[in-house]
């Protein structure tokens, strides 16, 4: 069964939240100040590969911290 996010399982997906948290951030920066212009096809690019990876992160780490929440409790002794 699952234990649910405890301290061990959200030090474990840091890992995973800090490059959201850095992709947030850039993305936003983007969006407000464009230091290249709005370049159309190429800034449509640029956010929907950031908004895919931050998905598909998001995703591996949910997996990841179901995976470290069922795992052996046990684990941690050795």
């Amino acid at each position: 069964m699952a234990r649910g996010l405890d301290k061990h399982t959200l030090a474990d997906l840091t890992v995973n939240f800090v490059p959201l948290v850095i992709m947030a951030l850039f993305g936003g920066l983007f969006l407000l100040y464009s230091p290249w212009g709005r370049l159309g096809l190429a800034s449509a690019i640029q956010f929907g590969l950031l908004v895919v990876l931050g998905v598909l992160l998001l995703w591996v780490s949910l997996k990841s911290g179901a995976a470290v929440a069922d795992g052996d409790p046990d684990a941690d002794a050795e």
